[in-house]
């Protein structure tokens, strides 16, 4: 068994942890005409994730959740659900339905947020550029109908700490949230098989391995 390399989930908790306090730990420093006067929370996911998730196997179902923390800056978190993606459910379908897939897992993201330039009321819509640094949480279980029989599994837990760029459009009610970064990513692939673990090779188990993260997608959603 290789010894695991890079980015343990204490050092995610902890940087998600410092990123959640940031706001209390400047609070002092806060004079009132930073702050809000009407703080809106806007809930957004993103249709197309329910194809293909994170996780190559995954589809994800996705709600985030930002809300405004002072002018110009915003907190973001969301929680998804992952199941079968799509490859799979094409799999099965092939198959005439003698071998079933089952796939379980979930996924947190948190990120801080500061607008370079903001529209319309500061009070309420955060709109334009941004930039904020951004951690994720991922844990997907992958078996069949027989291996599932004996606890045998596979499991995915990637982790993320990446810098975000991005541009949200607010319409009204409507927010469109395009978004790009990079960073860092430790993604641990195990086998669970006759009360064993074994590390697989992310080479046989990712189309494209390695430690560099590339983010690149959108979020939609209503503000409130």
């Amino acid at each position: 068994m290789r010894k695991k390399s890079g980015l343990n989930i204490s050092a995610t908790a902890l940087v998600a942890f410092l990123m959640l306090s940031a706001q209390g730990l400047m609070g002092q420093e806060y004079i009132a005409e930073n702050t809000l006067s009407e703080p809106v929370v806007v809930f957004k996911t993103n249709p197309l994730a329910m194809i293909q998730g994170p996780v190559f196997v995954c589809s994800e179902y996705r709600i985030c959740a930002e809300r405004g923390t002072r002018k110009g800056q915003s907190m973001q978190i969301s929680a998804s659900y992952l199941g079968k993606s799509l490859y799979l459910l094409l799999s099965e379908t092939l198959m005439d339905g003698s071998y079933r897939f089952n796939v379980s897992g979930f996924r947190v993201t948190a990120e801080y947020r500061i607008y370079t330039s903001v529209f319309g009321n500061q009070n309420r819509h955060y709109s334009g550029f941004y930039m904020a640094p951004f951690v994720s949480y991922t844990s997907a279980r992958i078996s069949d109908d027989y291996s599932g029989n004996f606890n045998e599994y596979i499991k995915a837990t990637y982790q993320n700490l990446c810098i975000k760029a991005g541009y949200q459009v607010t319409r009204g009610k409507f927010v469109i949230d395009f978004f790009t970064g990079a960073g860092y990513r430790n993604n641990v692939w195990t086998e669970h098989e006759n009360y064993s673990l074994s590390i697989l090779n992310n080479n046989d188990m990712e189309p494209f391995p390695g430690h560099f993260k590339f983010l690149l997608g959108f979020n939609a959603g209503i503000c409130f």
